[in-house]
């Protein structure tokens, strides 16, 4: 996938997520996570993935020696998560989900894709907490397919619908 699709997906995603702030039943409760919790967590990881891509735009990523491991391979290139999968705790959402925290990093995140040069990324990796080391590239991928499977777990929710 070209740059300028991955950045677009991104985009795209976390535009969706943006969509549902305003819904009044985002904190229904649930067995599991409520939708106002999965918007928080899918934000507060979409902002750690494009810390990640912009560290590599400063020049300060890892050498690429390494690379996602068996999984990251595997959700990079099927677009999905497999359900079950643990947050890692600093991307654990609050109680009843900070709907205003997720707005802010979701604004926050769109405003960083905005700013990413129209050419493509500096070379560089970055390891995430579980899946090994991902490249620009692979960051962006990751956030489109961790928020579209998180959106898609909202919608399981029955709400709000999309």
């Amino acid at each position: 996938m070209e740059f300028a699709e991955l950045r677009r997906n991104a985009d795209d995603a976390l535009a969706e997520a943006e969509n549902l702030l305003d819904h009044p039943n985002l904190r229904t409760p649930r067995d599991g996570w409520n939708a106002a919790q999965h918007l928080e967590h899918l934000s507060i990881a979409a902002v750690r993935s494009l810390k990640a891509v912009h560290v590599i735009q400063a020049g300060q990523g890892e050498t690429r020696e390494g690379k996602a491991d068996v999984i990251g391979r595997r959700i990079l290139r099927s677009g999905r998560i497999p359900a079950g999968a643990e947050a890692p705790q600093p991307t654990r959402p609050t109680e009843e989900g900070d709907l205003d925290r997720a707005r802010a990093n979701l604004a926050t995140c769109r405003g960083w894709l905005a700013e990413l040069p129209p050419t493509g990324l500096a070379d560089g990796a970055m390891p995430h907490p579980l899946l090994g080391l991902f490249d620009g590239n692979e960051w962006l991928r990751f956030v489109a397919v961790h928020t579209r499977h998180h959106l898609a777990l909202i919608d399981d929710l029955d709400a709000p619908p999309r």
